[in-house]
């Protein structure tokens, strides 16, 4: 194998190493935002007694996640300074980074040439994922407290409109209950206008007016 493959292999493996670190920590990114807000969507739906929509809640939460995995892990990441990391946890004098800059003359020259290959060889005798070790990411204690949020605001109680108190609406006055003493006053005064006009008909009009009083 030439001293470009095992570069293009050696720096190959501390790079997929290196994605997935970025991908541990995209995804207590997007664990902390979907379900942090995930807790606040729930809280604020059972505060204002809203109905829950799961299923969009789900899918929001689902598309928060991919998006940090994806923007994490696919963030741009040079040769060059993967390279400067492998010589440095090794202690190697920019070995390998050398020969990631001279990997890329389409024609070295003879002492570039020999570089070459002794970058190749001291890429043979190292591991280029010993500087990208798998560790706990950063985030990880708070996205495992925004699930726990997340979980305990489904408990919260249920918001229920206060009933307004029933009140007796009052009664409507009654038109026909008059006082006695008022009815009284009227037939009286009734009695004297009739007796005041010699017209038959006035005269059965107020007997008439008389009775219905009487009734009231």
């Amino acid at each position: 194998m030439n001293p470009r493959d095992v570069l293009s292999t050696c720096i190959a493996r501390a790079k997929s190493r290196l994605r997935l670190r970025f991908a541990l920590e995209g995804l207590s990114w997007g664990m902390l935002l979907a379900f942090g807000g995930g807790a606040l969507w729930v809280a604020v739906a059972r505060l204002r007694g809203d109905a829950l929509d799961a299923s969009l809640l789900a899918a929001t939460m689902a598309t928060v996640l991919l998006v940090a995995v994806a923007v994490s892990t696919l963030r741009r990441v040079r040769d060059l300074d993967v390279a400067l990391a492998i010589d440095a946890h090794h202690r190697l004098p920019s070995s390998l980074a050398t020969g990631v800059e001279l990997a890329r003359i389409p024609a070295p020259s003879p002492f570039e040439s020999l570089a070459l290959e002794a970058a190749g060889e001291r890429a043979r005798g190292v591991d280029p994922r010993a500087p990208f070790p798998l560790r706990m990411p950063r985030l990880a204690p708070a996205a495992l407290a925004a699930v726990g949020l997340f979980a305990a605001a489904f408990g919260l109680p249920a918001f229920t409109p206060a009933v307004p108190l029933a009140v007796d609406a009052p009664e409507p006055d009654d038109p026909a209950a008059l006082e006695p003493e008022l009815v009284a006053a009227f037939q009286d005064e009734l009695r004297a206008y009739g007796t005041n006009d010699t017209d038959p008909a006035l005269e059965e009009k107020t007997r008439a007016i008389e009775a219905l009083l009487t009734d009231l």
